[in-house]
């Protein structure tokens, strides 16, 4: 762990960054992340799922982005289970799966990431990946709202969400 902290310093800390050397450092920092990530460590399965996704020290992998999500997401990882629900809403690493991107929106809606409230309130609102249920909508609108959701917030009022509370 040490040693991923002192190369991710180097890289942040250099006054002068050469490409190539940001580039050896990633892909340094990505193999150590890598083998953390396999003996089971949530938050770094979590960041190599994202350094797969963004190309960081490594080629964009979609499908191995998704694999390393859906690993952490199992475990409880609040953000993966985000993440999870979002690709499997968009079909990105993975076939497209409207169910299941509702199931880890309400996981990760559950821990409290605002952007899965949002969604999960979407969704039943519209009645995508489960009935439509105004009362749920309105539910986990609000929660959004509360932790700062501008566009919930919006959807509230345009709808007229307090008749459903």
């Amino acid at each position: 762990m040490n040693k991923i902290i002192n190369i991710l310093n180097k890289l942040f800390n250099k006054k002068e960054t050469n490409l190539k050397d940001e580039t050896l450092g990633l892909n340094e920092a990505f193999n150590l992340i890598k083998e953390f990530a396999i003996t089971g460590s949530i938050e770094h399965q979590f960041t190599l799922a994202m350094m797969y996704d963004m190309g960081q020290g490594t080629l964009i992998d979609k499908e191995k982005s998704f694999y390393w999500f859906k690993k952490s997401a199992e475990l409880g990882h609040a953000q993966s289970q985000h993440n999870l629900a979002l690709m499997y809403y968009n079909g990105e690493g993975t076939k497209r799966n409207i169910q299941l991107s509702f199931h880890w929106y309400k996981k990760s809606a559950e821990q409290n990431i605002v952007e899965s409230q949002n969604s999960l309130g979407l969704m039943y609102f519209i009645g995508e990946g489960t009935e439509i249920n105004k009362k749920q909508s309105a539910y986990w609108l609000s929660k959004a709202i509360k932790n700062g959701d501008e566009s919930a917030k919006i959807f509230w009022k345009t709808y007229n969400l307090w008749e459903y509370e």
